[in-house]
Protein backbone atom coordinates (compact mmCIF):
# COMPACT_ATOMS: atom_id res chain seq x y z
CA UNK A 1 0.00 0.00 0.00
CA UNK A 2 2.81 2.76 0.89
CA UNK A 3 4.35 1.42 -2.45
CA UNK A 4 1.30 2.60 -4.02
CA UNK A 5 0.57 5.67 -2.50
CA UNK A 6 3.68 6.43 -3.27
CA UNK A 7 3.34 6.35 -6.80
CA UNK A 8 -0.50 8.03 -6.85
CA UNK A 9 0.19 11.38 -4.67
CA UNK A 10 4.18 11.55 -5.94
CA UNK A 11 4.10 10.65 -9.30
CA UNK A 12 0.56 11.06 -10.08
CA UNK A 13 -0.46 7.41 -11.23
CA UNK A 14 -3.93 6.36 -11.94
CA UNK A 15 -2.96 3.17 -12.03
CA UNK A 16 -1.35 3.05 -8.35
CA UNK A 17 -4.63 4.64 -7.10
CA UNK A 18 -6.95 2.14 -9.31
CA UNK A 19 -5.08 -0.81 -7.76
CA UNK A 20 -5.22 0.62 -3.90
CA UNK A 21 -8.41 0.67 -4.20
CA UNK A 22 -9.13 -2.40 -5.58
CA UNK A 23 -6.36 -4.11 -2.94
CA UNK A 24 -8.50 -2.01 -0.30
CA UNK A 25 -11.58 -3.70 -1.37
CA UNK A 26 -10.61 -6.80 -1.81
CA UNK A 27 -8.61 -7.14 1.86
CA UNK A 28 -9.32 -4.87 4.28
CA UNK A 29 -13.52 -4.21 3.70
CA UNK A 30 -13.88 -8.45 2.69
CA UNK A 31 -11.52 -8.42 6.51
CA UNK A 32 -14.01 -6.61 8.34
CA UNK A 33 -17.33 -8.12 6.83
CA UNK A 34 -15.53 -11.65 7.64
CA UNK A 35 -14.82 -10.57 11.08
CA UNK A 36 -18.11 -8.92 11.85
CA UNK A 37 -19.81 -12.31 10.89
CA UNK A 38 -17.52 -13.87 13.57
CA UNK A 39 -15.94 -15.85 10.65
CA UNK A 40 -12.32 -15.64 10.88
CA UNK A 41 -12.03 -17.63 14.47
CA UNK A 42 -13.33 -19.62 16.85
CA UNK A 43 -12.61 -16.89 19.37
CA UNK A 44 -15.56 -14.50 19.62
CA UNK A 45 -12.63 -11.85 20.87
CA UNK A 46 -10.38 -11.90 18.26
CA UNK A 47 -13.33 -11.64 15.36
CA UNK A 48 -14.50 -8.48 17.37
CA UNK A 49 -10.41 -7.41 17.50
CA UNK A 50 -10.24 -8.17 14.05
CA UNK A 51 -13.39 -5.84 13.05
CA UNK A 52 -12.39 -2.94 14.94
CA UNK A 53 -9.21 -2.74 13.95
CA UNK A 54 -9.91 -3.01 10.11
CA UNK A 55 -12.74 -0.59 10.76
CA UNK A 56 -10.79 1.84 12.55
CA UNK A 57 -9.37 4.47 9.51
CA UNK A 58 -13.02 4.19 7.52
CA UNK A 59 -16.55 3.01 9.20
CA UNK A 60 -17.63 2.54 12.60
CA UNK A 61 -17.85 -1.32 13.31
CA UNK A 62 -20.97 -1.04 15.46
CA UNK A 63 -22.67 1.07 12.56
CA UNK A 64 -21.65 -1.87 10.18
CA UNK A 65 -23.18 -4.32 12.44
CA UNK A 66 -26.17 -2.76 13.03
CA UNK A 67 -26.78 -1.72 9.40
CA UNK A 68 -25.91 -4.49 7.57
CA UNK A 69 -25.40 -7.97 9.86
CA UNK A 70 -28.67 -7.09 11.95
CA UNK A 71 -30.73 -5.67 8.71
CA UNK A 72 -29.19 -7.67 5.91
CA UNK A 73 -28.44 -11.11 7.56
CA UNK A 74 -31.26 -11.18 10.04
CA UNK A 75 -32.27 -14.82 8.74
CA UNK A 76 -29.06 -16.32 7.68
CA UNK A 77 -28.68 -20.00 7.28
CA UNK A 78 -33.13 -20.18 7.60
CA UNK A 79 -34.00 -21.10 3.83
CA UNK A 80 -37.58 -20.05 3.95
CA UNK A 81 -36.84 -16.50 5.16
CA UNK A 82 -33.60 -15.84 3.44
CA UNK A 83 -34.94 -17.36 -0.06
CA UNK A 84 -38.33 -14.83 0.58
CA UNK A 85 -40.67 -17.09 0.85
CA UNK A 86 -42.76 -16.43 4.32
Amino acid sequence: MIFLFYNMIQRGSIMAAFLAGLLYVVVHCRTLHEGSHFSLSTNQTINRFISYLYSFPTICVTSWELQHVINHHQYTNYMPEEDGVA
